[in-house]
């Protein structure tokens, strides 16, 4: 049997609820469910993907004792050395909201594949940095994430 890639795996779903939207037999109740499915298979397949970190808050982390590598973390983990999520905040660079319409555009599996690759970006912030975007009216309205991210003051580390 061929192996299937988690990209793949997660492409396929979308790309299936994306076309189901299409329907005009769709109640509006019944779209905001498809909607929320793909944002949810988003979510959830962020935690395969590198996350980037904020220079704040890489600095911070090594702070923590024991010091923490946050390129090495996700959500998930993040119980472990910030039991109550005060210090750091999963952020996607490109809200989940653009990313679900970029993916109901798409015409393809592979389309949505390349989506996940290039447009699906997480970044470990401080929550300081994250009200900063968040009061500069970007919390999930960024069309252009780079400039929501400069004017917030947040220098993110290449990976």
């Amino acid at each position: 049997m061929e192996s299937v890639t988690p990209s793949r795996a997660f492409a396929t779903s979308i790309f299936f609820i994306a076309r189901a939207l299409s329907s005009n037999d769709l109640e509006k109740s019944e779209r905001q469910r498809l909607r929320e499915a793909i944002n949810d298979d988003i979510r959830k397949y962020s935690n395969f993907l590198p996350h980037r970190v904020s220079k704040a808050a890489a600095r911070l982390a090594g702070e923590l004792t024991p010091s923490i590598d946050l390129a090495l973390h996700n959500w998930h983990s993040q119980g472990r050395f910030d039991k109550k999520r005060t210090l750091f905040v999963t952020e996607h660079f490109n809200p989940v909201s653009r990313i679900v319409d970029l993916c109901i555009d798409a015409g393809s599996i592979e389309a949505i594949e390349k989506i996940l690759a290039h447009d699906l970006r997480i970044v470990w912030v401080t929550r300081e940095e994250d009200q900063r975007l968040n009061k500069n009216g970007h919390r999930s309205d960024r069309p252009d994430a780079d400039e929501a991210y400069r004017l917030a003051g947040i220098e993110i580390s290449e990976l």
